[in-house]
């Protein structure tokens, strides 16, 4: 490898490779010498392979390799040249001597002195190769659109992962060097790799994506997924529309739009893409309509306004879309549904900070998010949609396990779902709240069925009150409503960040519905998602227990203990919300897997 001298500091589009050994410290700790030897022979096999691709090698740590390159392309050739190399060199070895790299790749811009590179997108690499299974290479949505029909290989879409310091998620999927078609996937797992594919519904089905931000200061960039998440509301709101929820589409990439592969990963025929920006009070919005099945663009459309004049914006937007691609549709219903605006665009500032924070399922975070959403509602008392984001809040730190006392934390959602219910009574998900806490805390099951019907009929593609909706189903044992409206909610947002939850709802629901091996299948979904769901490890402990696998059970009952070494089934059955019926055999099964009637004593 050629030295390279210093140079000034420069900003460059570059594909950054990032790579170590899986195991690498417990290979060292068992066997220091044949574990160094075996890693140089390794790299000298792995050096020329990325000079022949016209690529940089820009920092080496122990097991550890970066390099950039200048084509997407080249970086991946490159990767899968080198996992494919390593394999070979691998034959013969004892698989616990062998050492396997783990990869892996995103393209960005780049800070590069000639000798090391620096930024987000660097960062993002990093924390894609340690997201990689052994052997296998993980890449951004960016870099998987690039290299989309140039090379022969396939892919696996692993969700919207969220990674310690960045700020999104990223859409992320795997490589694999050993398969070589082109087979997109919705979900993997380690135990279940059944291939999901999505058809297109009957109805006009959509996708409106994160629009690209051309103002002045990157930090502002919130104000358009604000946008996005508005037109959104407004035409999910619309029965005869099919519209792929705002959490499923975060992680999409703001570069030049594959209308085509958006559409196949989605299930929808329309993307609406767009860019806004603005320079000093004056709002420009540019948007553009797809049609996914042939990659045209139906209409482009500008709008120039004043800045307050935002909301009414996004409603002329939304409007256009219908004419376009469902004239029939009555306009009255989207101006039904338009939530009431602010009086103060600093409070709707607040609110979309609070959202972008929120998006990132962090404990510290969430929190930022709470105060960012208390400013919102001191700034503009009358703002329903601050009081409804509170509200949702609340619900998550409860089924997330950050809540510290669950009767406060859900009374305190109440409080906002019916502030927001009060001020605003089109908003799906305040009213969907609502039930679904009267539903689990109060146990008023029939109340909150009610609400949660009314948030439906208000918002008929809210794929978060159809959760709430299955969840509340599931309560009372009505398992084939709970199992319809969750496997809905996972059609509509089925690239959620959270869709481990969604997922988990749908174990639930299978699982009351008498479906044990469906719900064991959904929850191992759900656990590969997320390993912190509580009540997903309920659900899939009681569901192995149903189907005479005790031994598993004990195993999740076990993983249940040391998360939360104070758990007990006397606490628990209190504060469960299942109808005897369900909860009786619930509890039996928890029992039988392990988990103690008892805190155990310290």
């Amino acid at each position: 490898m050629a030295k390279i001298e210093p140079q000034a500091s420069r900003r460059r589009l570059a594909a950054v490779l990032a790579a170590d050994v899986a195991g690498y410290s417990k290979l060292m700790g068992e066997d220091e010498d044949g574990t160094i030897q075996s890693l140089k022979g390794h790299q000298d096999a792995i050096f020329p392979l990325i000079s022949e691709s016209d690529g940089t090698i820009v920092d080496l740590a122990g097991d550890g390799i970066l390099a950039i390159f200048d084509s997407v392309v080249a970086a991946v050739r490159c990767a899968i040249a080198i996992q494919e190399t390593v394999a070979a060199r691998n034959r013969g070895i004892p698989g616990e001597k062998a050492l396997r790299f783990r990869m892996g790749v995103h393209s960005g811009d780049v800070v590069y002195d000639g000798a090391r590179v620096y930024g987000d997108d660097v960062n993002i690499a990093a924390r894609l190769e340690t997201s990689a299974e052994p052997g296998t290479i993980s890449i951004s949505s960016v870099v998987r659109d690039e290299i989309n029909n140039k090379i022969d290989t396939s892919f696996t879409y692993k969700g919207n992962m969220i990674f310690k310091n960045i700020n999104r998620p990223i859409r992320t999927y795997s490589i694999d060097p050993g398969r070589k078609s082109n087979i997109h996937c919705l979900y993997d797992s380690e135990l279940s790799r059944e291939k999901i594919t999505l058809s297109i519904p009957d109805k006009p089905s959509i996708a409106i994506i994160p629009f690209q931000d051309t103002s002045i200061d990157p930090q502002q960039a919130y104000f358009a997924d604000g946008v996005v998440d508005e037109i959104i509301h407004m035409l999910g709101s619309v029965s005869e529309l099919f519209v792929i929820a705002r959490a499923s589409i975060i992680g999409f990439s703001r570069a030049p739009v594959d209308a085509r592969s958006i559409g196949r990963e989605l299930g929808v025929r329309y993307v609406l893409s767009g860019s806004i920006g603005w320079d000093d009070n004056r709002l420009r919005i540019i948007t553009e309509l797809s049609d996914t099945l042939s990659g045209q663009i139906i209409r482009t459309d500008r709008y120039d306004s004043q800045f307050e004049n935002l909301f009414e914006l996004q409603g002329r937007i939304s409007v256009q879309v219908l004419r376009s691609i469902a004239p029939r549709v009555r306009e009255r219903e989207l101006k039904r549904a338009q939530r009431k605006p602010p009086e103060n665009l600093t409070a709707y500032d607040r609110l979309l900070q609070a959202q972008a924070l929120s998006d990132r399922m962090e404990f510290a975070e969430h929190i930022r998010a709470e105060e960012l959403l208390r400013e919102a509602i001191q700034i503009d008392q009358y703002y329903a949609a601050a009081y409804t984001a509170l509200a949702h809040l609340y619900v998550f730190r409860i089924g997330e396990g950050w809540s510290r006392d669950v009767e406060a934390d859900a009374a305190e959602a109440a409080n906002a779902a019916q502030t927001a219910m009060d001020l605003d009574g089109n908003d799906p998900m305040a009213v969907a709240i609502f039930g679904y806490v009267l539903s689990y805390m109060r146990r008023e099951h029939d109340r909150g069925l009610m609400f949660i019907e009314q948030a439906l009929n208000i918002g008929p593609n809210a794929a978060g009150a159809l959760a709430l909706g299955s969840a509340a189903a599931s309560f009372i044992g009505d398992g084939a409503l709970a199992v319809q409206r969750a496997e809905l909610a996972l059609r509509l947002s089925p690239l959620d960040a959270h869709v481990f939850w969604y997922e988990g709802v749908l174990a639930q629901a299978h699982y009351v519905d008498g479906n044990f091996d469906e719900a064991l299948k959904w929850a191992v979904r759900s656990s590969h998602h997320s390993r912190s769901g509580f009540f997903n490890m309920r659900t899939r402990t009681a569901t192995l227990v149903a189907l005479g696998k005790l031994e598993e059970a004990a195993d999740v009952a076990r993983q249940i203990m040391r998360a939360s070494p104070a758990f007990s089934l006397l606490s628990y059955r209190k504060r469960c919300p299942f109808v005897p019926a369900v909860l009786e055999p619930w509890i039996e099964r928890l029992r039988r897997a392990g988990l103690p009637d008892e805190a155990p004593q310290t």
